[in-house]
């Protein structure tokens, strides 16, 4: 509610006591948020504007400005509220900075903003240096406000302690005063300081202490007879909550070579806060100096801050170049799978065209070469069913429909029917195919898709084996708990950094320009292996060859646990 609501509430609930209690308390307690507001511009680099924004939200106001006098005696704009950034660039004409300056209530501004010819201005002349009018903050009201006099009496002593606060804002950005004005302005400081939220110690040449706040005292834990002595009291004090106490002696150090230097530290304690130190040298008006102002900020939630962002913006790196990764591979896995399904259809096609064209032309095939071309159909017909139970497998995959039927089934006749397969395609590739198996292995698994894992593992490795042996070896592990079978070649071997993600999507161990396939059967064996209970590995090194190995559970321990 803003105080022209509040005003008339309270001018609704009648003149009686209790209603002036009421607003007694509510001026009281905007007198203190406003004040607290002022405070915070003891620190030069606050902006006014804070300030002001709240001095525009508590009064109900449509904008307020505060303008200070420049070295040259022209009035600047020192902080706004209720202006854009365009109008805050524009310059203030000599006659305007004339009205300003001897009190015109109403200045004509160069502000957009300010030119409704319904505002309302009120001056509140501010004496910031005991010189005159040396600041002066402008209230505009959209309407013809309706504050009680004791409101503009509230801006009124508002007014003068901003006046406080610039005065010293600027005691503090340019020098200390003479130590007989310090002397005199000590208790003040004191009251003052105490509300703000940045820790200050001076001390002059010797090392003695000038001024401290109670801030300090409790940012740094320490007692008041420690900083009352000397600069060394201090230093040690914060020196031994610091995780590297060196930082702030060597600055310590500089500072005894160089009372001109300006320093700008950041420590970090043991208790995990980090404190922004800033140590400027203090001088009078007339050069002369006076010591050192040592300012302390405790900045810890800005880092932690910084830190969250800067984690949320690595997270969101990583998932945006996984989602590029990501699209690369399904526009890679399109290009492949557009090729892969359209080679078995042009052979197929060029089957056809021979066949027609013999019949067109009138000659008789011999039966030899229809044979061989039924073979080809054949073949790529096995080709295309294989690719499109592939696709079909990651759709039931990724949507949770791949079941498995189990039975007892020997793990050794599964890779002896799946070899006796291959025979075609090791006489083209020139491998040959041995299987080493002491014994049947016989377990609760899914003959089908078990086969589907022996076909997919055998197809890579006649694949990429150069025309070399491979070896199936059938087992069980030393516990005598589950099958384990290693399917291995001799042929590219596979680098290092590609093994990682070989059982992923659409991934695959060479370029898919050499080497056919979707880059699924790795995907697929995997989380067949895996329905089972099992897990799956491989080993491998270029140009040597590599080795897949496959454990698998003889039970299903699914049921042996219920």
């Amino acid at each position: 509610m803003s105080l022209d609501q509040r005003t008339i509430e309270v001018g609704r609930s009648g003149c009686d006591a209790g209603a002036r209690g009421e607003e007694g308390l509510a001026l009281a307690s905007v007198l203190q948020e406003l004040t607290g507001a002022a405070l915070e511009l003891f620190d030069p680099s606050c902006s006014a504007d804070s300030f002001l924004d709240r001095l525009v939200e508590r009064l109900g106001c449509y904008a307020a400005l505060l303008f200070e006098m420049g070295a040259a005696g022209r009035p600047e704009l020192a902080g706004a509220s209720g202006i854009g950034a365009a109008s805050r660039a524009l310059p203030v004409s000599d006659d305007v900075s004339a009205a300003i300056a001897v009190g015109r209530s109403e200045p004509k501004l160069p502000y957009v903003e300010l030119a409704r010819p319904d505002l309302l201005a009120w001056r509140f002349p501010i004496d910031v240096a005991r010189l005159g009018d040396r600041a002066c903050l402008l209230v505009y009201f959209d309407r013809a406000a309706s504050l009680p006099l004791q409101y503009r009496g509230m801006v009124d002593r508002l007014c003068r302690i901003l006046s406080t606060v610039l005065a010293h804002r600027d005691l503090f950005a340019r020098t200390i005063a003479s130590e007989r004005r310090l002397d005199e302005r000590t208790a003040l400081l004191e009251r003052i300081g105490d509300a703000s939220n940045v820790g200050i110690v001076v001390f002059d040449p010797a090392g003695e202490l000038l001024f401290s706040n109670q801030r300090l005292l409790e940012m740094w834990g320490l007692d008041a007879s420690i900083v009352r002595p000397s600069r060394d009291g201090v230093v040690q004090a914060i020196a031994a909550q610091l995780l590297d106490p060196e930082v702030l002696l060597k600055s310590v150090r500089e500072n005894e070579r160089n009372v001109e230097s300006e320093i700008r530290l950041e420590l970090r304690l043991h208790d995990g806060r980090v404190i922004d130190v800033r140590c400027v040298p203090v001088r009078g008006s007339g050069g002369v100096y006076y010591g050192r102002g040592v300012y302390f900020v405790d900045v810890s939630e800005r880092k932690r801050a910084e830190a969250e962002r800067e984690r949320l913006l690595e997270t969101e790196r990583a998932a945006r170049e996984a989602a590029e990764d990501a699209i690369r591979a399904r526009d890679e896995f399109l290009s492949v799978a557009s090729h892969e399904l359209r080679t078995p259809l042009t052979s197929m096609q060029l089957v056809v065209q021979s066949l027609r064209s013999a019949r067109e032309r009138g000659v008789e095939m011999p039966p030899e070469r229809a044979l061989q071309l039924l073979e080809n159909v054949e073949r790529q017909t096995r080709r295309l069913g294989h690719l499109v139970d592939e696709l079909l497998d990651v759709s039931r995959i990724q949507a949770g429909r791949l079941q498995l039927e189990r039975e007892r089934v020997d793990l050794v006749t599964v890779c002896r029917d799946v070899i006796a397969r291959f025979g075609e395609e090791c006489a083209r590739s020139g491998s040959t195919i041995a299987l080493h198996a002491r014994d049947p292995v016989l377990g609760q698994w899914d003959r089908s898709r078990l086969d589907q894992v022996v076909t997919n593992l055998l197809s890579n490795a006649l694949k990429f084996g150069r025309g070399r042996p491979i070896d199936v070896t059938v087992d069980r592990t030393g516990d005598e708990t589950s099958a384990r079978l290693d399917v291995q070649d001799r042929g590219l071997g596979i680098p290092r950094e590609r093994m990682g993600r070989l059982f992923q999507r659409f991934e695959r161990a060479v370029s898919s320009r050499h080497y056919g396939g979707l880059g699924l059967g790795l995907y697929i064996a995997r989380y067949i292996v895996e329905m089972h209970g099992g897990h799956i590995g491989i080993s491998s090194e270029p140009g040597v060859g590599s080795t897949v190995t496959v454990v698998l559970p003889l039970v299903d321990e699914t049921i042996t646990r219920a």
